[in-house]
């Protein structure tokens, strides 16, 4: 099995609140400041950044005396990694069984059936 290293739930908080950021990184303070409540200690924050630093998810520049960090991984190539992820692991490599699962049991409007085709009639050309 492929070694995505998947972000665990307050690890992806972090790089949730760190894709957002306007300038495409933020010092912790900034990022501690963006942050939804509730709001991670800021020795905690710190903690996470240097996790997702080690799993290669974020960029650690010094300025001066304190640490800058931006993405390595963007939140859509994060989205792959998870689709990859979860194709193998849970359908098998199947990704008709894995877009009928994602189907069924779901409401749709007319809008979103008719988007769902088009991507699906692009991905035939």
């Amino acid at each position: 099995m492929t070694d995505y290293k998947l972000l665990t739930k307050s690890e992806l908080q972090v790089m949730l609140t760190l894709w957002a950021m306007p300038d495409g990184g933020a010092f912790t303070k900034e990022l501690l400041q963006n942050f939804e409540e509730p709001k991670p200690a800021y020795t905690t924050l710190a903690t996470f950044l240097k996790i997702l630093s080690t799993k290669g998810y974020v960029e650690i520049t010094k300025i001066g005396n304190m640490l800058y960090y931006r993405p390595k991984v963007t939140r859509d190539q994060y989205r792959l990694r998870i689709k990859a992820f979860v194709l193998e692991t849970m359908y098998d490599g199947d990704s008709v069984l894995m877009l009928h699962n994602m189907l069924r049991n779901t409401e749709y409007t007319n809008e979103q059936i008719d988007q769902a085709i088009e991507i699906l009639q692009n991905a035939r050309k």
